[in-house]
């Protein structure tokens, strides 16, 4: 129990490397899990900087942010270089790569040999996509709704009723009386009850439309 409960713990810490890495805009964040491998390290973290000067900027962001996560760094090779930065933090060794040594070197190749690695980028990259797509789909959702609403209140300013068509009116016009007018058609939709005419329905699909909203 306890060695699943410190395993746990790694690989949170490693997943914890990765997310630092994703939004200092590290590319292609791979995190393998290394223990039955070798005994240097249960986890390598994999990263590519576009250029020397951001795998730098990598380096020093973990530097900064790692001990938050309960990581000392041991040692570190390869700064001066900038090509392959070895961050060492003892469970945890972190290789942040010149895309060049990354490609040469290719460390998932040699290490993730049953394909397991967590392809970190990949899946922020999934999850924000479909985050984007659910937002756009609610946005038209909403829009499409909104035409409607609209259309039915022309219909009540239409109505020659004052009780609503005076608050439609205003509503059209942009006067921010859209409280005033959901009271209305309640107290219309109240007093018409269910007669089965045509502003029967229409009320009672404003109140859905408002309501969701």
């Amino acid at each position: 129990m306890g060695e699943k409960t410190n395993a746990d713990a790694i690989r949170q810490r490693a997943e914890g490397i990765c997310e630092i890495l994703y939004n200092k805009k590290a590319q292609d964040i791979v995190a393998i899990h290394v223990a039955d491998k070798t005994i240097i390290a249960d986890w390598f973290v994999i990263c590519s900087g576009r250029a020397v000067s951001q795998v730098k900027a990598l380096a020093d962001e973990l530097d900064e942010k790692a001990p938050a996560l309960g990581l000392d760094l041991r040692r570190s090779e390869g700064y001066t270089e900038g090509k392959w930065v070895v961050l060492d933090y003892a469970d945890i060794l972190v290789h942040i790569f010149y895309p060049e040594e990354r490609k040469y070197y290719n460390m998932e190749r040699l290490w993730d040999e049953g394909g397991g690695a967590i392809r970190y980028s990949e899946q922020q990259d999934i999850e924000a996509k479909a985050a984007a797509d659910k937002r756009k789909h609610a946005k038209e959702e909403n829009s499409m709704e909104e035409v409607e609403l609209r259309g039915i209140v022309k219909r009540f300013a239409q109505s020659g009723w004052d009780l609503i068509a005076q608050p439609a009116k205003e509503y059209l016009d942009g006067a921010d009386c859209r409280e005033e007018l959901v009271e209305a058609v309640r107290q219309a939709d109240e007093e018409c009850g269910s007669c089965g005419c045509e502003y029967d329905a229409l009320y009672k699909r404003f109140l859905v439309l408002v309501s969701e909203q």
